[in-house]
């Protein structure tokens, strides 16, 4: 459903993603492709900064829930381990041979 956060949220990920400038969000042409897809979306426009100040809003959010599973997780030989590679594949814990 169109509403100011559904747009702010889909605009953060494709600048974010596709490493776009934050300016897009006031280009006469991407304001057309957005009016062409849905007539109403006009009443939902957000300028560059405000766009900005709600990515880092958001970063600040995530950051904050990623502690959270990273602090439950229980560090020890008792409990389970959580390995961290710098290429984002998971990692096996070796037992010496």
């Amino acid at each position: 459903m169109l509403s100011d956060v559904s747009l702010k949220e889909c605009i953060v990920k494709l600048i974010a993603r596709q490493n776009l400038p934050f300016t897009l969000v006031e280009a006469p042409e991407f304001i057309d492709f957005l009016k062409l897809c849905n007539s109403n979306v006009e009443k939902f426009f957000v300028k560059s900064d405000s766009l900005t100040q709600y990515l880092v809003k958001r970063f600040w959010e995530v950051r904050d829930s990623i502690k959270k599973v990273f602090s439950s997780v229980k560090r020890g030989e008792t409990g389970p381990k959580l390995d961290q590679a710098p290429d984002h594949w998971t990692t096996v814990p070796r037992t010496p041979a």
